[in-house]
């Protein structure tokens, strides 16, 4: 083989092996630090359609051992917007965060916000 052919080889493994590896890692379910942002203060987040189904997303290799994977979700803001999912750290060992949804309520979908559960 020549220098040539093994820089593109090597070039070729790195990048296979990325695309492996990013495979590699699967959502938990656990506890996580910081809920998403909550809606406009006192107000409900309703949408007149329901949301589409989750896009593949790619759990990007963690930044830590103390880290957990919190899924992205579709918000409405006026349409629907995908917020991707994100490492954080607990705020407690023993804390739980319960994802929030989109549930058919009021004519409509209404968020139901995540939540702490101790």
């Amino acid at each position: 083989m020549t220098r040539k052919q093994l820089q593109i080889g090597a070039c070729v493994l790195a990048v296979v092996s990325g695309l492996v590896l990013s495979g590699c890692y699967q959502e938990r379910q656990g506890p996580v630090a910081q809920p998403p942002p909550p809606p406009e203060e006192g107000g409900v987040v309703t949408a007149q359609t329901a949301p589409p189904p989750p896009p593949p997303e790619a759990v990007v290799v963690s930044p830590g051992p103390q880290y957990i994977w919190i899924r992205g979700a579709w918000e409405w803001q006026g349409r629907w917007v995908w917020i991707s999912g994100r490492w954080v750290v607990p705020p407690r060992p023993w804390a739980v965060w319960v994802r929030g949804h989109w549930g058919r309520r009021y004519g409509g979908w209404v968020w139901v916000p995540g939540h702490w559960r101790y």
